[in-house]
């Protein structure tokens, strides 16, 4: 890998940045208990639209309200019997 790549990509992981688990919570909230539009949300917590609905899909689909691990188990493998 070149130094101009490894520049690119440090670049890439610099613009990256992760919601915390409070705010996936208020995104959820706002959403399902108060049938916040995704616009309001979206200008209120300063978050991409596409997040949101990756945020609220999690949460309708598996349950889970925290970021998916690394590995890509979700919370329904590990509570399932």
């Amino acid at each position: 890998m070149t130094a101009k790549n490894r520049l690119r990509q440090q670049r890439k992981r610099d613009k990256y940045r992760k919601l915390s688990h409070a705010q996936r919570i208020m995104i959820i909230y706002l959403r399902i208990i108060h049938h916040m539009p995704l616009d309001f949300i979206q200008e209120r917590s300063n978050v991409k639209y596409n997040t949101i609905r990756n945020v609220l899909r999690a949460y309708r689909k598996y349950g889970r309200t925290n970021k998916e691990g690394i590995d890509g188990a979700n919370a329904q493998n590990e509570y399932s019997a």
